[in-house]
């Protein structure tokens, strides 16, 4: 005759390969690619908006951090939806 099992013969192991959802790092790290990207398609609105009005004094300065920020942009958005 065949005895019940065990409890340690009916436990439940799951494989390591296996995720039961998306951990918080990777929710923020897309929440980051998904700002950038939508970032860097925006700002150059805004930078062509002060070409067209002109670089007189400090809007040069502003004009280049406006680059710089979008060239950021550009880079941390770029695997966005990949």
């Amino acid at each position: 005759m065949a005895s019940a099992p065990s409890t340690a013969d009916r436990r439940i192991t799951r494989p390591a390969d296996v995720q039961f959802g998306p951990t918080v790092r990777a929710v923020v790290v897309s929440a980051i690619r998904f700002a950038a990207f939508w970032l860097a398609v925006a700002l150059p609105f805004c930078q062509l908006a002060l070409l067209v009005d002109g670089l007189a004094g400090d809007r040069s300065l502003v004009l280049a951090a406006l680059v710089g920020v979008n060239v950021l942009a550009l880079v941390v958005g770029h695997n966005y939806r990949r």
